[in-house]
């Protein structure tokens, strides 16, 4: 089984090739400079004694196509691909997703049309992802393939960090947001740093960089995505090789007065010819540090502002956070420039960040840690540099949705959610419950689907972020596999301790509003299990009494189902991945338990 991972990037195609479920790296292929006479295609291929073969090519290359023509001919002669058949799936990095895509999709025409809508989001970008994937698929018709969204880690966002200060119609009819880019970089990332620092992703703070030719930061919490430098578009936040990231957006107005610029010319100006390409003349950090150490005064200007930058976005999310457990370098600059890095950290000593000069320069491997050692290191955070791996990440999407046979769902008629019930169960004891909860209507409550993808409305993400909210108050619950359905909503709680009897009848959905005093307990208090599902459902009652005129939402029944062991919790997520939109048409009470499957 072999997997194509294809990363267009905006000067830029890297190329993977995986083998085996383990994702055994065999060939992998970096075309820089795309748009340059120069342009260079690296490459590597994995012998049988385990080493790689290298090759490098040189060449112009004038745009996407003629990389991919490039990349093509070399690749003829090495045959890794033999026949269309050798091809288990393609992945692709798409960068925009909008609010249409919150998971990877599986590729189909209208995956490709709604991918062209979200153009305008992301002009340097989409174009080239799309290129990417109508020339594979006409190469490889019979090859199932994936989009992979740079904006899916970032759907934790709380409604505080995306929200502009714009009108809510703007929000509402156009979609306008903060949403987040490089996402697949900075969860594989944050997953490694867990790891090495042998903690749960779930219980730690970290700050991530990704520094490339395009550049963004991410505060993360819990391992959840809270806050992150890119907005809208890739446009906003860090300086970049060629964007400009945050500036005054009454710039905008000024330059077209002053200048008599086309709103296209201003676009490609911000996008094309800023950052560190407008104030030095070059785009490649290499090149860059290069001319400074030669005394080119705005090299040396572009290096000051890139990482100036850099560290006021360090201390806006250590406000936010709160705690941070490490700080993470990744990405081309990140990985391999050291006296940006030491840029960087220079003067963060009061936030326990600081680097050791000798480790810093002699970074490698897959995860470096380049903090002082010695006396007072212990004030010191962890300060990694991660190779990311962007393309490992969306060969594992990739297999996941081809291999659980992903389709695009459409609504039913049908809006009773079939329950699950498992034998022999205490359900006053650790484990894991199995939640749903219905709707009394049959309108489309959360939000609806667009072309086969689910749209969530406020409602619905509020309802995300109210069981997300959980663990914060119930610390010794965690949550799993949590979905929401344009009627219903369901997912899995794990107890990690015994919590009291539980009561098996369904608790009548109170009558009024609670207090805020009976809407969250105490860390540490101990509760039922129903006691937990039941705040849940408060809290979301709530809130839309408070924004909905629905009121009656609650009234069906749900259901929680204690699992046994790590057996059925897989087949309880089996159950739930590949049956979102099944409807039990024999069973017009979703009270009756009699009909339900028994596992």
């Amino acid at each position: 089984m072999k997997l194509l991972v294809i990363n267009c990037g905006s000067s830029s195609i890297k190329f993977e090739i995986f083998e085996g479920k383990d994702c055994r790296l065999i060939t992998s292929g970096l075309l820089e400079k795309i748009g340059t006479p120069d342009a260079r295609l690296r490459q590597r291929r994995r012998l049988e004694d385990g080493g790689f073969d290298l090759s490098e090519t040189t060449e112009p290359v004038a745009d996407h196509a003629d990389g991919f023509a490039l990349i093509g001919r070399v690749n003829a002669r090495d045959k890794t691909i033999a026949a269309e058949t050798d091809l288990f799936g393609i992945g692709h990095r798409v960068v925009h997703g909008g609010e249409l895509f919150k998971e990877p999709a599986r590729i189909t025409e209208e995956v490709i049309e709604a991918i062209r809508r979200l153009i305008p989001l992301a002009p340097l970008h989409n174009p080239a992802n799309l290129l990417g994937i109508e020339v594979l698929r006409e190469s490889f018709p019979q090859v199932p393939q994936v989009a992979v969204f740079d904006t899916m880690f970032h759907q934790t966002l709380p409604p505080h960090a995306y929200h502009y200060a714009l009108p809510y119609e703007l929000y509402e009819n156009h979609q306008v947001r903060r949403y987040g880019f490089h996402g697949t970089s900075h969860f594989f990332v944050a997953r490694e740093a867990a790891r090495h620092l042998g903690r749960a992703l779930e219980e730690i703070n970290l700050i991530t960089l990704h520094l490339g030719n395009g550049a963004s930061v991410t505060a993360i919490k819990n391992g959840r995505s809270i806050d992150t430098s890119m907005g809208l578009t890739p446009l906003e936040g860090l300086v970049m090789g060629t964007r400009c990231g945050d500036i005054d957006p009454a710039l905008h107005f000024y330059l077209l007065r002053e200048t008599g610029m086309t709103l296209e010319e201003l676009e490609g100006l911000l996008n094309s010819r800023s950052g560190l390409k407008g104030l030095s003349g070059m785009n490649d950090m290499r090149e860059i540090l290069a001319a400074g150490d030669q005394g080119n005064e705005r090299a040396r200007l572009a290096v000051d502002l890139f990482c100036y930058r850099i560290k006021k976005y360090i201390g806006a999310y250590v406000a936010v956070l709160g705690r941070v457990d490490a700080l993470v370098f990744t990405g081309g600059i990140g990985e391999n420039a050291p006296a940006i890095r030491e840029k960087v950290l220079d003067g963060l000593e009061h936030l326990g960040m600081g680097v050791h000069p000798i480790k810093n320069r002699k970074a490698a491997g897959h995860v470096a840690e380049i903090q002082p050692e010695g006396v007072g290191a212990n004030n010191y955070l962890p300060i990694l540099v991660i190779q990311t791996n962007e393309e490992l990440e969306i060969a594992r999407q990739t297999i996941r949705v081809i291999g659980r046979g992903e389709k695009s769902f459409a609504p039913t008629e049908k809006h009773h959610r079939r329950s699950i019930r498992l034998k022999g169960h205490d359900y006053g004891k650790a484990g894991a419950y199995f939640v749903t909860i219905c709707t009394y209507d049959r309108g489309f409550l959360f939000g609806q689907f667009v072309n086969g993808k689910l749209i969530l409305n406020e409602t619905g993400r509020m309802v995300e972020q109210c069981w997300n909210d959980i663990p914060a108050h119930f610390p010794y619950v965690e949550l799993d596999e949590f979905v929401v359905m344009p009627n219903h909503v369901h997912g899995i709680l794990l107890i990690t301790e015994p919590v009291g009897a539980k009561n098996l009848s369904p608790p009548t959905p109170p009558p009024t509003p609670p207090l805020p005093s009976q809407q969250r307990q105490r860390p540490g208090t101990t509760k039922t299990i129903g006691s937990i599902i039941r705040g849940f459902k408060i809290g979301v009652t709530k809130w839309m009494r408070e924004h909905t005129l629905i009121h009656d939402v609650w009234q069906r029944n749900y259901y929680e189902h204690i699992i046994r062991d790590e057996a059925d919790l897989s087949r309880i997520r089996e159950y739930i991945v590949s049956n979102p939109a099944r409807w039990d048409e024999d069973d017009e009470n979703p009270g009756n338990m009699k009909k339900a499957p028994v596992y």
